[in-house]
């Protein structure tokens, strides 16, 4: 099925947002902020997405992602109760999560119900059949060669910080956890984005997520895993299309 509104722009070759699986929930366009989970042991990635995102009148804020000194150890829905008591306020919110922050997100939308009134989830992982170590390094491996090389220096940085200890404990968590078995309960409007070339958020596991959340599918052509590192317009688009407005 053909996206409901095409991206295009005229500096760059048309990417547009294909839109698969609509949901039976509604997408309510409210003014509301934005709280972000983002992916493993990094978060300064994701402040140029963000920073556009508060350019076009929106409320952000960027939570603590796992395995960094500001959340304890411990399953991902120990680590969700812990960034719900980090959050500033408590008005409605719309969640986003990227990559292993998906995890987090969902358990934080199943403890916050009367908070999160919205979910976006950005390469969610952990498909399953990748849920052991091999495989899943090897999906990260294979996505390199699709990512900016700069964003390996940006993560550097957050990567020391967290330590290895932390990044391995945070990948066990991971792995353990069975994202598809909180999503069937929840009850929130949600989408779930995917990049058409991302090895670690394949389609079919992005299309039985979106299914079990009654969400809604969206696909950014030509992108890999991490795409809103390079492509934060896109990123404000796709919450455009998931209903989240700025203040006017």
């Amino acid at each position: 099925m053909k996206l409901d509104t095409p991206m295009t722009t005229p500096s760059a070759p048309g990417p547009d947002l294909r839109h698969h699986a609509p949901g039976t929930h509604s997408q309510p366009q409210v003014h509301e902020h934005v709280a972000v989970v983002p992916g493993l042991a990094v978060r300064r990635y994701f402040t140029g997405p963000a920073a556009a995102l508060a350019a076009a009148g929106v409320a952000v804020q960027i939570l603590p992602p796992i395995a960094t000194p500001e959340v304890p150890p411990g399953s991902l829905a120990a680590v969700a109760t812990a960034l719900a008591r980090l959050r500033h306020q408590r008005a409605p919110v719309t969640l986003v999560g990227h990559s292993f922050g998906c995890q987090v997100a969902l358990h934080l939308a199943a403890q916050l119900p009367d908070v999160v009134t919205r979910l976006v989830l950005i390469g969610p992982t952990v498909d399953p059949t990748q849920r052991r170590l091999p495989v899943l390094l090897a999906a990260w491996l294979w996505d390199m060669p699709r990512e900016p090389r700069r964003l390996g220096l940006e993560q550097l940085p957050d990567w020391r910080r967290a330590g290895a200890r932390r990044i391995a404990a945070g990948i066990q968590a991971a792995l353990a956890d069975r994202p598809e078995d909180v999503a069937v309960h929840l009850r929130v409007p949600a989408t779930v984005v995917r990049g058409q070339a991302d090895p670690i958020c394949r389609h079919a596991w992005a299309a039985e997520l979106a299914a079990r959340l009654s969400a809604r599918l969206l696909v950014v052509p030509q992108a890999g895993h991490a795409w809103p590192y390079s492509r934060p317009e896109t990123f404000v688009e796709v919450l455009h299309l998931a209903g989240v407005r700025g203040q006017s």
